[in-house]
């Protein structure tokens, strides 16, 4: 059964302008309404705007069309005062059925207090998945000084999960300026280092994360990733197998994991560890607490093809045996 539904929380603490949780959380909940959802990891040229002397609109989006979570950024300035006193973030997710609609909405209206609203309509059981998702993400009330590391740490959790790297690295950057020896802030400003294309500090990063926090699989994750992207398929491989020790059932790190050692040419041992991230691969229904990325369609296809590869290295083997056999 289909169904429509809007949930407003208010008030809702959020700088004037962010948009990175939302479109994290919109790309969650349209994955739970349609797992084929996927955007590409690309962000468009920013268009700026101006339908009146008081209001400017930015608009952009992530992904690619016709498949884009849209953000749309309308400020408010009063011009006898020269002050902001409407801040409106709009993200939409286009590329959804006909039936399915996820919005979300911020608003700071003059001295009202901010609100965040969802719009969301599709099928009974995934819409009210996501809806329990939005109340348990963003019901926060206000967010007193004890837990603005937490925050801040969210927002780039967000940024990360969005490849959004300039943002993550100065989210993590002010998680530090609270707590410097903070081992999830050391790790997510590692990870956005290696992705602007500072890899070895970016590694560092991750090493010294590790070294404050040695069970963190995520922390063992991002740093088999950055090497495994150098080509250095050991080192990769040791690194998400001292994650698989920590956490057996991660599905992401038996996935990479058999990327690795695929490209270290050990097939049979990277098809086993394909074999066993599809075996533990995620429950859509706990979409909410599950921190990894989905590869179950990859997985799928990387066993395929190196099965394929398996079956051709042993028709060669077969045949140059034949053909010796001949010669002999």
């Amino acid at each position: 059964m289909l169904i429509e539904h809007a949930k407003r929380i208010q008030p809702f603490s959020a700088s004037d302008g962010e948009y990175v949780t939302l479109v994290e959380f919109t790309i969650q909940a349209a994955q739970l309404l349609d797992p084929a959802f996927e955007p590409q990891d690309s962000w468009s040229e920013r268009v700026t705007e101006s339908d009146s002397i008081e209001d400017e609109i930015v608009s952009f989006y992530y992904g690619r069309e016709p498949t884009i979570v849209k953000i749309v950024y309308r400020k408010r300035h009063e011009p006898k005062t020269h002050g902001h006193i409407e801040d409106d973030v709009t993200v939409i997710c286009d590329g959804l059925h006909e039936s399915m609609r996820i919005e979300l909405q911020v608003l700071r209206c003059h001295t009202d207090p901010r609100f965040i609203e969802l719009r969301i309509a599709g099928p009974e059981r995934p819409v009210n998945i996501i809806l329990e998702g939005f109340e348990k993400r963003f019901n926060i009330n206000h967010i007193p000084e004890e837990r603005e590391v937490e925050y801040t740490l969210q927002n780039a959790r967000a940024a990360v999960r969005v490849h959004a790297w300039r943002i993550a690295e100065l989210n993590a950057q002010k998680a530090l300026s609270y707590e410097p020896y903070n081992p999830d802030a050391i790790m997510y400003l590692g990870i956005a280092k290696a992705a602007q294309g500072y890899e070895p500090e970016g590694e560092n990063l991750l090493l010294a994360s590790l070294t404050l926090n040695p069970r963190s699989i995520d922390a063992y994750y991002n740093l088999g990733l950055i090497v495994l992207n150098q080509g250095r398929c050991i080192l990769a491989s040791e690194a998400f197998i001292k994650g698989l020790s920590i956490e057996p059932t991660y599905h992401p790190l038996h996935y990479q994991l058999g990327r690795a050692l695929e490209r270290h040419g050990d097939l049979k041992q990277s098809i086993e560890a394909y074999q066993w991230a599809l075996k533990h691969k995620p429950n859509p229904e706990q979409i909410w607490e599950y921190s990894g990325k989905d590869f179950t369609a990859a997985t799928i296809e990387s066993i395929a093809r190196v099965s394929e590869a398996i079956q051709a290295n042993q028709n060669s083997s077969e045949e140059q045996s034949s053909e010796q056999s001949r010669v002999g």
